[in-house]
């Protein structure tokens, strides 16, 4: 639908490209092939150039192999083409592989026929299909049709750093622009229910008057001339009432309402040509075809739940039950996730979450299970809705349809990933376990730590540092921070882990300190991720106080105790018998008292006189 591409103006020149897998098909794709140029041609798109490309096995991503892949990509730089057009059905994950591969712009022969039913339509009720043909063709594509504005970024959340989450405008458009297609949807299948009911009314009207009447359905007839086939209404060509070229048409009943569960018609051959054609429809009965019936339940393969953790490693199990299977029959069950909210596919690295399942019935009806595993790190918040289809492989190289269940609003299809929340507790002491610590030059605070919620086999990384609880700043000893780390695997959602911080705190007396921490998830070592923290700067259990070191006074002297002398005097032995060396000093010192006391007589005689 070249109107809403992001450069309609520069869709000029289309490669046609047709990947077959049968040698023996080459023929019958080239005939589709040269009819593929006839429409696109018809939308006034010029042909660069036509490719039947072999490849030798079917591929999700692709459809063919990369290397045949690559092979188209070189082929559109060489013819110089601004869009390529496939003959074959492309999934909207196809799509957006080869948009990426080639870097123009990709469509399949779904969309050229809209465009051109879309450009032919003349009636209310042809215009009203076709506009709803290709809204419902264009909803999970819209992802593919807006990445240029996904792009462009915005707000204050495009840099590093800012405020605001980083999603672009495009993300932002995308979901208004999904809304606004449902709601016309909605309200395209209410005037069609309208147009429908007049429609009826006008054919019950014309069956009274016994008028003949005839459709044609998913055909153009423009560039035909009434040599090429019969016009209804009036002798000269009206493309406004349609017409059957001379051709062999496939006439198949297809399912509907009002016959559903009775045998279809098979499908048989018509010619039209310019003789007068009777067409045996054969004869109808009322026998009943078995019904292929899905239900399906989703939940967390670990725990059977209907709500899963979000984390790197999220298992959805789709248990599917099947019934009315034909026995020995080799069927394909295939399944992706889609995301509710946008009622889009859910794509995880660019690559659409899928998984398949081939089997062949033992009994009519089957219980199979489907697993989808993938990264689901940044879905908190989520509902992911499992769709499933149904394939018949009795042909390998065109399975058949049979079933699916695609209801976006299936409980039990439906599983929510919540938001993963992990909790933190810390306990801070000395080596000991007490809360108080005296100052000194080898201080250690251990900080005891339990980590609730975490991710089994995930690479963590707790940090912390200490804090002056009065002054709420970062404690800094001789310039620098007093922090520590420590790496760890997580081996229980539970775990408890210890830090140590050793400094010198003989200048810390009386202070509280606190310890803050922070916890990553480094499953990624360049840009490790933080999950957690835990930082309270009035959390007691984080604190711990410096205790100051009390003084000791200098020890008093005893009063009662005598000062011992600084030279000790040593009395002499008495003399020996025999020996003269003291005696005359003893006899001087006689004779000097006998002179002092005969002068003091002296004295006192004198004073009673006077």
């Amino acid at each position: 639908m070249f109107e809403i591409r992001e450069k309609p103006e520069m869709v000029e020149r289309a490669m046609l490209v047709s990947i077959y897998f049968d040698p023996s098909e080459a023929g019958e794709k080239q005939a589709m092939l040269d009819e593929l140029e006839d429409l696109v041609s018809n939308l006034g798109i010029g042909i660069a150039g036509k490719h039947l490309i072999k490849s030798r096995d079917m591929h999700a991503k692709f459809l063919c192999g990369t290397g045949k892949a690559q092979e188209v990509k070189q082929l559109a730089l060489d013819c110089r083409a601004d869009c390529v057009v496939f003959d074959n059905m492309l999934s909207p994950s196809q799509q957006r592989e080869w948009e990426r591969l080639v870097d123009e712009c990709v469509i399949d022969r779904e969309e050229v026929i809209l465009d051109i039913f879309a450009r032919r339509a003349r009636t209310r009720e042809a215009t009203l299909q076709v506009e709803l043909a290709r809204m419902q063709y264009s909803l999970p594509r819209m992802a593919r049709m807006w990445n240029h504005l996904d792009r462009q970024g915005g707000g204050s959340g495009g840099g590093k750093g800012g405020g605001g989450a980083a999603r672009g405008e495009g993300e932002k458009q995308i979901e208004v622009d999904r809304r606004l297609a449902r709601a016309r949807i909605e309200a395209i299948q209410r005037e069609l229910v309208l147009v429908t009911r007049q429609r009826a009314t006008q054919r019950k009207e014309r069956e009274r008057q016994a008028v003949a009447t005839a459709a044609i359905v998913g055909y153009t007839n423009a560039g035909k001339s009434s040599e090429d086939g019969v016009w209804f209404g009036t002798s000269e060509p009206d493309d406004s009432k349609g017409a059957l070229l001379y051709d062999t048409y496939v006439i198949e009943e297809l399912k509907c309402d009002s016959n559903a569960g009775f045998k279809l018609i098979p499908a048989f051959e018509v010619v039209v040509s310019r003789n007068k054609v009777t067409v045996n429809l054969g004869t109808l009965t009322d026998e009943y075809e078995k019904e292929i019936t899905i239900h399906t339940t989703a939940t967390d393969k670990k725990t059977g739940e209907k709500m899963i953790v979000a984390g790197k490693d999220i298992k959805i199990v789709d248990k599917v039950t099947l019934d009315g299977l034909e026995v020995g029959t080799k069927y394909k069950l295939s399944g992706w996730q889609m995301l509710k909210e946008e009622n889009a596919e859910l794509l995880i690295d660019g690559k659409c979450v899928d998984s398949d399942y081939t089997f062949t019935a033992d009994s009519e009806k089957m219980v199979v299970e489907i697993t989808y595993s993938f990264d689901g790190s940044a879905l908190g918040g989520q509902n992911l809705v499992t769709f499933e289809e149904l394939y018949d492989m009795s042909n390998p190289k065109e399975p058949v349809k049979v079933a699916e269940h695609k209801d976006i609003n299936d409980d039990g299809q439906t599983v929510l990933i919540t938001e993963r929340i992990i909790k933190i507790h810390t306990t801070a002491t000395d080596k000991n376990g007490k809360k108080e610590i005296e100052a000194g030059k080898d201080v250690t605070i251990v900080d005891k730590v339990t980590l609730d919620g975490l991710e089994v086999g995930t690479k963590y990384k707790l940090s912390g540092w200490q804090m002056l609880k009065e002054e709420n700043v970062e404690l800094l000893i001789d310039g620098k921070k007093v922090s520590n780390g420590y790496e760890f695997t997580a081996d229980n959602e539970k775990m408890t882990v210890e830090i140590a911080f050793t400094f010198d705190g003989s200048s810390l007396g009386g202070k509280n300190l606190v310890t803050f921490e922070e916890l990553y998830d480094m499953t990624n070592p360049d840009e490790p991720k933080k999950v957690t923290e835990h930082k309270d700067i009035t959390d007691d259990g984080q604190t711990v106080t410096i205790k100051e070191v009390p003084e000791v006074p200098d020890t008093p002297k005893d009063t009662d105790t005598p000062d011992t002398p600084s030279t000790v005097t040593k009395t002499s032995d008495s003399p020996k018998t025999g020996d003269n060396t003291n005696i005359y000093a003893y006899l001087a010192m006689l004779g000097l008292s006998c002179v002092g006391l005969g002068g003091m007589l002296y004295f006192k005689r004198r004073r009673k006189k006077s």
